[in-house]
């Protein structure tokens, strides 16, 4: 849907990224996304929901930082969910030890990274949404999903 692409390229996500990275840093850690590229990797997990009629998307575990970020900011995060999707798009966590759910997050992540490259091509940041390996790593890149209630319903 063009409207709602355009509405979510209008939204200003600086803030969101920017108490990420003070609370990153507050925490010990450094950000491995630029400012920037922190930005633009959250647009473009926004941005699943606009390009294909599934419900479900998973996000990598660096991006999802943000997310969790934007939606601990309860009303902005609310008000851009509708001003661009119409409602809320929910949070789904995934469980430490859930091995049945981290398969079903795992080939979610792929879909949702391969819908991305698809759509973005090579702006979609290989820090931001990394490519699994098959293995145990991919524990320290798929966390969790996200879900289109009112598509579910």
């Amino acid at each position: 849907n063009p409207s709602q692409m355009d509405a979510l390229n209008a939204e200003d996500l600086s803030g969101v990224i920017v108490l990420a990275h003070a609370k990153m840093r507050q925490a010990g850690t450094t950000p491995k996304l630029a400012p920037e590229e922190a930005a633009e990797a959250l647009r473009q997990y926004y941005a699943l929901f606009m390009l294909s009629d599934d419900r479900c998307f998973a996000v990598s575990k660096e991006v999802d930082k943000y997310w969790h970020w934007h939606i601990l900011d309860t009303r902005a995060y609310q008000a851009m969910c509708e001003r661009v999707f119409g409602r809320v798009v929910h949070h789904v966590p995934l469980m430490p030890g859930d091995e049945p759910a981290f398969e079903e997050v795992r080939e979610t992540y792929e879909k949702s990274r391969n819908l991305l490259i698809g759509h973005f091509g090579d702006k979609v940041s290989q820090r931001a949404y990394p490519a699994l390996k098959g293995d145990e790593t991919d524990k320290d890149i798929v966390v969790c999903l996200s879900m289109d209630i009112a598509r579910a319903a």
